[in-house]
């Protein structure tokens, strides 16, 4: 028997089983389900073994759901993955975590973090979206340096310091919201963002600055808390925002 007439009489019985199974569902839609089920499926497997690496002390299907640490370079340069949920039982995620991920869209930090370690998403050239959770209190060197797609950042308020070079080279970076915690901004942190249109600074008083901690000379409003206009001119602020210091628009 020739491949072709074996895949014939295979084509045959997989229609004849599935007109059984599918009842009066739409010949149609029921393919649509199952080719859906059949992709999930292949995807879940071909994760495992990437995940398991042929390390067979690694059982990623009975992974424990109170998993609190991901290692430096966990997912160092894993290409295939597009989305990230970390879980709020993770209290740790390590250096380089998920440096040079180039196909990640989305990652959404859970709770459980506190701080972010060095370059764990740096480099990850196709995110878009960052969740990052309101309880963490430390962004540190070069934690999304060069995520050249990212467009906008929002840093929650109770981060009280961002790192050197942190978010430098995100040259599509539109807009960055800076919390009202926030107390000092290192060195780079901003640098190479050239593209920067607005930054909104929700603290009262101005966060110092180091140097070079944001492009310059450039076009970008900075926009500040009512009152405080004359504070953030009186600062270093001033210099990279001269005559485009305004008050928060309501």
């Amino acid at each position: 028997m020739t491949s072709n007439t074996q895949r014939a009489l295979l084509h045959a019985q997989i229609w004849k089983i599935a007109n059984e199974v599918r009842g009066a569902v739409d010949g149609w839609d029921f393919k649509q389900f199952v080719l859906g089920t059949l992709f999930y499926r292949f995807i879940s497997e071909n994760f495992t073994n990437y995940i398991e690496g042929g390390d067979e002390s690694i059982d990623y299907a009975n992974l424990p759901d109170s998993i609190i640490n991901i290692n430096d370079g966990a997912f160092l340069k894993c290409t295939s993955i597009t989305s990230f949920n970390i879980p709020n039982s993770v209290q740790n995620i390590g250096k380089g975590a998920f440096n040079c991920c180039n196909s990640m869209n989305l990652i959404k930090i859970g709770n459980g973090i506190h701080e972010i370690n060095e370059a764990t998403f740096s480099d990850c050239e196709s995110l878009t979206s960052i969740i990052i959770p309101s309880k963490l209190s430390l962004i540190k060197s070069a934690t999304f340096r060069k995520c050249k797609n990212l467009t906008s950042i929002v840093i929650p308020n109770n981060i009280e310091e961002i790192r050197k070079i942190s978010f430098s080279e995100c040259i599509n970076l539109l807009t960055v919201t800076i919390g009202k915690g926030v107390r000092n901004i290192r060195t780079t942190a901003f640098y190479g963002c050239d593209n920067l249109a607005n930054v909104i600074c929700l603290s009262q008083e101005p966060p110092i600055l180091e140097k070079e901690v944001f492009p310059y000379p450039n076009a970008t409003t900075l926009q500040v808390p009512r009152g405080s206009v004359e504070r953030y001119k009186a600062s270093d602020w001033n210099k990279y925002f001269e005559g485009r210091i305004v008050e928060i628009e309501e």
